[in-house]
């Protein structure tokens, strides 16, 4: 008869030493290992942001360096009206202002809008702190229209993402969307399997691959038209599904 390991409940053949090979300590010291590694690597990624973002000035150096802005300008118009929503400290939404028509940024941190108003205040732009989910924010947008509306790793930290992006999505002629890809790398993956926390932020609700993204947006009526991976970003142009053509006197929002 084949011995069985010790574990109560485990039912693999024995190795030795009274454990099968799973639960053999050599293997287990093996694991905690790993996930002790692993852990490490997240902390010290996310720490690093930290600091990174503390040198320079209080600026995350991947604006400069992954050049994400530029998916964002080329996909807008001179007469366009913007809302970027999740606008942050308003480095992009001062960088859309550059060429678009006028834009307005909307964040659920009221510090981080203050530090936009200070900073990245241009004439063409108005900074409101609110929360995008709520059904007062909703309420105010709901008569407004704009011909973009930007999302800039936003997505990924909202609960109710179907329904948020139905919303929005109604809201504009245009999304375009900034999200983290699960697959930047054969890590996070590996750290998923193995049930560990492989967000880049502990915030994010999810993070994606092509396939989970279009399928969100298929759910809240929205096509995919095109997308580009960036330093392991997913960057998209979406639009409402068989959208009718806007009669050309709908309530656009103007500034006073």
């Amino acid at each position: 008869m084949t011995k069985q390991c010790l574990i109560n409940d485990c039912k693999r053949d024995y190795y030795k030493h009274g454990f099968c090979k799973k639960h053999h300590p050599s293997t287990c010291a093996i694991d905690l290992s790993l996930r002790f590694t692993l852990y490490v690597h997240m902390l010290s990624y996310r720490m690093a942001g930290v600091l990174a973002s503390m040198k320079e000035g209080g600026i995350h150096p991947k604006h400069r360096i992954q050049n994400h802005h530029k998916f964002f300008l080329d996909n807008i118009e001179p007469a366009d009206r913007v809302l970027d929503v999740g606008c942050g400290d308003g480095v992009l939404t001062a960088d859309m202002a550059s060429k678009a028509s006028f834009v307005i940024g909307i964040d659920i941190n009221a510090s981080r809008i203050e530090t936009a108003k200070e900073r990245n205040m241009r004439d063409n732009t108005r900074y409101f702190s609110g929360d995008a989910t709520s059904i007062k924010m909703m309420a105010l947008a709901y008569s407004q229209k704009y011909e973009v509306i930007t999302m800039s790793n936003v997505l990924e930290h909202i609960d109710k993402r179907i329904d948020f992006l139905s919303f929005w999505g109604k809201r504009a002629k245009k999304l375009l969307i900034r999200v983290p890809a699960l697959d930047r790398g054969w890590l996070p993956v590996y750290m998923k399997e193995l049930g560990m926390d492989y967000r880049l932020d502990k915030t994010h609700r999810t993070e994606y691959t092509v396939e989970t993204l279009n399928k969100e947006l298929n759910a809240a009526g929205l096509t995919l038209i095109s997308h580009t991976t960036n330093f392991g970003e997913i960057l998209a142009v979406v639009k409402e599904e068989e959208k009718k053509v806007e009669n050309e006197n709908d309530n656009y929002f103007r500034p006073s």
